[in-house]
């Protein structure tokens, strides 16, 4: 049982003398305390996997709607910022992630032209940003939009070795076409 888990003791709270006198039992009273015992096992030691569902499929290119954008975050196995784009794949019925690494990238700072993001958004966009312009991932989000995407496995952990093949994944690559309505 957890530390959190909850176990009822019954704790005497004392003799009255006229409930002790009749011979009946004492008063008592149950309260709940946590305990920790070590021998019992619980669904509540489990640690459950609350994060993203993975998915390996063959490599190719698939039709797909964006449908989340997630920001910039630190990523420490990496060291460095990352972003992601979120794709529901027609053909297979699943969501599949666009990683967008930033090496140094400060807030407010914009991701250079020889980005992956800025190259995607330009894609998205039909051309570059005028001066001022925002460059904001709302883009991606736009209704009616149709996405051709490559989708790639991930052979390689956060240290550049190669992956064991039950570890691997699939994950949007590139956006290798933009469909509008």
């Amino acid at each position: 049982m957890s530390l959190s888990a909850k176990k009822p003791v019954v704790i005497s709270t004392g003799f009255s003398k006229s409930s002790h006198a009749s011979g009946d039992q004492p008063n008592t009273k149950t309260i709940t305390r946590h305990r920790r015992d070590s021998n019992a096992k619980s669904s509540q030691d489990a640690w459950i996997y609350q994060g993203i569902e993975y998915y390996d499929i063959p490599e190719g290119n698939y039709q797909a709607v964006c449908i989340q954008w997630h920001p910039p975050t630190f990523v420490p196995a990496f060291g460095r910022n990352s972003a992601r784009l979120d794709f529901m794949l027609f053909d297979e019925d699943i969501t599949l992630t666009m990683f967008f690494n930033f090496a140094n990238l400060k807030r407010g700072q914009v991701p250079g032209p020889s980005s992956k993001y800025f190259q995607a958004w330009v894609k998205v966009n039909r051309g570059l940003p005028c001066r001022g312009q925002s460059i904001s991932p709302d883009i991606f989000l736009e209704p009616g939009l149709i996405y051709t995407v490559s989708v790639t496995s991930g052979k390689k952990d956060a240290k550049g070795k190669e992956k064991p093949e039950f570890a691997r994944y699939s994950r949007v690559d590139e956006i290798v076409e933009v469909t509008r309505p």
